[in-house]
């Protein structure tokens, strides 16, 4: 009996060792995983702010265009049509032309 009760200290030390052991490597593993989502979370990111950098450089291009084409048209005259119809108009069908 003293012989059951002399290895069973024993085996919680084991026990407790193997479950530290298992714990350490999972926190390792997790740890791993997490740095190479943030990884690929951040060059998501970046890719994104690259679309982002240029859409605005398209909006800017279309804005700059549309300043001029104002400035072209100026203000209504007789025999064209109405300036905000026909700038509309003229934006809807050839923006693809100027992005």
């Amino acid at each position: 009996m003293e012989e059951k009760h002399s290895k069973q200290p024993l085996l919680y030390l084991f026990v407790a060792l193997t479950a530290s052991v298992c714990l350490a490597v999972t926190i390792a593993y997790l740890e791993i995983r997490r740095d190479a989502e943030v990884e690929q979370l951040r060059s998501e990111v970046a890719i994104l702010l690259k679309y982002v950098d240029s859409l605005k450089a398209k909006l800017n291009r279309t804005e700059s265009f549309a300043k001029k084409f104002d400035e072209v048209m100026g203000s209504s005259e007789e025999g064209w049509p109405d300036r905000e119809w026909f700038a509309k108009t003229f934006r809807e069908t050839h923006f693809y032309y100027f992005t």
